[in-house]
């Protein structure tokens, strides 16, 4: 039905695990051609009275690219700003994740941040790239403005991407500490033009609808 057209999405997860989801995805679907690896990102909801930002995010990888390298990471990220003007309906702001804001650390991690950001900006000149960016100048534009005076998203990233998926499972399990409510939905992008969902047991029907 999904290669066919009849239907938008495909959602599972309930019952099956993960890697079932995502092997029967590749076996039924395939690779989207424009990617070479299927990367998968949450969605995550700021909609309570006392969020004062309002809107969605999107958390990307979250559980299929452990420890992506730099041409990996930046397909991630480019595959998640697709998402991200897809779902959220605007422009996508991408903020890379990195322990360092603006060279502020050297680490190995960190020039894999930089490095895939570079590939993303010569890619996407026209997109909105952060790169080596901590979390707080990502989402705060008072700090991003301190920290990163040249910044592009300006403390107002909507698509995160992070260096490896620890610290982005860490994040979409844990909302609270962002102030912010996850669908529990694990989307992957990469698939050949047809989006595959993977159900979390925190979602309800209503998330959905």
């Amino acid at each position: 039905m999904s290669m066919a057209h009849n239907v938008d999405d495909t959602v599972s997860g309930a019952v099956p695990t993960t890697p079932d989801v995502e092997r029967t995805a590749i076996q039924v679907i395939g690779a989207h051609p424009s990617f070479e690896l299927v990367s998968s990102f949450f969605l995550m909801v700021f909609d309570e009275p006392h969020h004062t930002r309002k809107g969605g995010m999107i958390f990307s990888d979250c559980g299929l690219v452990v420890d992506p390298t730099a041409d990996e990471l930046s397909e991630i990220a480019m595959a998640a700003s697709d998402s991200a003007r897809s779902l959220l309906m605007e422009e996508p702001r991408v903020a890379m994740l990195s322990l360092s804001t603006n060279g502020s650390a050297s680490h190995p991690n960190v020039k894999k941040v930089a490095e895939a950001a570079r590939l993303v900006r010569a890619q996407r000149p026209q997109l909105a790239v952060d790169c080596d960016v901590q979390l707080d100048a990502a989402i705060i534009p008072d700090i991003a403005a301190r920290k990163l005076p040249d910044s592009q998203v300006k403390g107002n990233a909507n698509m995160l991407a992070f260096p490896t998926s620890m610290p982005a499972t860490s994040a979409t399990n844990s909302p609270n500490a962002l102030a912010a409510r996850s669908l529990s939905v694990r989307c992957y992008r990469a698939w050949r033009n047809r989006p595959t969902t993977s159900r979390e047991v925190a979602m309800s029907t209503t998330s959905i609808t």
